[in-house]
């Protein structure tokens, strides 16, 4: 028997106890500093049987012939070509009646087309095709844009063809949308409720003196008040999920966060899922964004806010997650297309030419180089990802930020994970843990097994 290259070790505060974290795995114990050190220098077999045949469970420690990286490639692989559902991030429009400030995609001044009918039916035969093709037996739309709402009479007619798709081939339809929520109204639910909405995403940047600075319209007004309506409006429909409170936090508003949490508090919306997001300077468009936090801020930054919001009511999941590819964008089944029919892997590049995959609007293969780049990026291969003990819950990172810093998709593209692990594993604890752990302290009985 041998220790895993992923048993990842936080310190606590209380002395001598460690939180071990298999990365690979994602088992959790709480060990003391003895049996640390055993499994640092590779000599499990000085633990005590019992609590070693738990470890070998959980392989925390494993056989000496497994190669852990042999493991990771068939998990990685088995990840990129899992069909089972076929996942469209769809556009159909690039219009927006807001101008957000940081709105990575110009705020609809540097892009505004919007989908047409016969681009609309050339999208909806290549969804239907790729899923087929792809055997799923689910089908995901999220609805995305610009604003989606300024299009719906499109969307909603896309939507229809493809709800009678997938009930005639016994494939579940799930949607969601992300909408700024100006222009959201009780007709657009109760579609939606008939589409399988599985949530609702819907901005407030902070409380309505720093939100109506950023999130304004044409007129340079703010929207905080019809938006606060329209959150409310989402959570009172009873045939819609509640809705996500999506916050882009940024240096600008940071501190403003923790007062926005008790107004959604007092206004009786702390039943709906808050996501603390963060703005990223990816694309031209937000190229002179200033505001953004780098990891070592964010480790910081983010860790006191999820207290706060568990403090008054908000529920996330922190329990760090194994992702053998970052996100969905690097698989084989998931599609992003643009009002004009052109396909991206990432949709934060929508838009931007040099990161166009495919046009649904030309005969024959369209296919440009760019897909098979994105599509063989393998972290495995990647020197800094190879050997890094957080690969296997980052999966090498986002091939957007990559691309950002070093203008290859093949580069490391560390955000989060790296810099917030450690803080998000102890909060974790601490809250499903309330009787063990108090504020980074184990004080629980030696029954260590998470």
């Amino acid at each position: 028997m041998k220790s895993s290259k992923y048993n990842y070790f936080v310190p606590t505060k209380e002395k001598d106890v460690f939180l071990l974290y298999n990365t690979l795995h994602g088992s959790v114990f709480v060990v003391d500093d003895e049996i640390r050190q055993l499994l640092i220098s590779d000599h499990p077999q000085g633990i005590e049987d019992e609590i070693l045949e738990e470890y070998r469970k959980e392989k925390v420690v494993i056989e000496d012939q497994l190669d852990e990286k042999e493991m990771i490639k068939v998990r990685q692989d088995k990840s990129k070509y899992d069909n089972k559902i076929t996942s469209i991030t769809l556009l159909t429009t690039y219009d927006c009646n807001l101008r957000c400030v940081y709105c990575y995609e110009g705020a609809g001044e540097q892009l505004s087309d919007s989908m047409d009918e016969t681009t609309a039916q050339k999208v909806v035969e290549f969804i239907k095709n790729q899923t087929l093709a792809n055997r799923s037996k689910g089908l995901s739309l999220f609805l995305y844009g610009g604003e989606p709402l300024m299009n719906y009479a499109i969307t909603k007619s896309m939507l229809s063809q493809l709800q009678e798709f997938t009930d005639e081939h016994e494939i579940t339809l799930l949607t969601s949308i992300v909408t700024n929520g100006t222009l959201l109204k009780q007709s657009h639910l109760d579609d939606l409720s008939t589409f399988n909405i599985q949530y609702i995403q819907i901005t407030l940047d902070g409380p309505k003196e720093i939100h109506d600075k950023r999130r304004i319209t044409k007129n340079k007004t703010g929207t905080y008040d019809i938006i606060l309506k329209k959150i409310k409006l989402v959570q009172d429909c009873e045939n819609v999920p509640n809705p996500l409170i999506r916050i882009n936090i940024d240096s600008k508003n940071v501190d403003s966060v923790p007062s926005l949490l008790d107004t959604l508090v007092q206004e009786g919306l702390h039943k709906s899922k808050v996501d603390l997001g963060i703005l990223k300077n990816l694309t031209p468009a937000c190229s002179s964004l200033s505001s953004c936090l780098s990891g070592t801020e964010l480790s910081k930054v983010l860790p006191p806010l999820w207290r706060i919001a568990f403090d008054k009511g908000f529920e996330f999941n922190l329990r760090p997650r194994q992702a053998y590819v970052f996100c969905g964008s690097l698989k084989d089944s998931f599609y992003t297309i643009d009002p004009r029919g052109d396909m991206y892997k990432c949709w934060d590049h929508v838009g931007i030419e040099e990161h166009r995959m495919a046009s649904l609007m030309v005969k024959g293969d369209s296919i440009t180089p760019n897909y098979y780049h994105w599509m063989s990026r393998d972290a495995l291969e990647i020197p800094e990802c190879r050997d890094c003990i957080f690969l296997p819950a980052c999966g090498g990172g986002c091939a957007a930020i990559s691309y950002a810093e070093k203008e290859t998709y093949k580069a490391p593209g560390c955000f989060k994970i790296k810099y917030l692990i450690e803080e998000q594993l102890k909060i974790y604890l601490e809250m499903k843990y309330p009787n063990r752990f108090d504020k980074d302290r184990y004080i629980g009985t030696w029954d260590h097994s998470y």
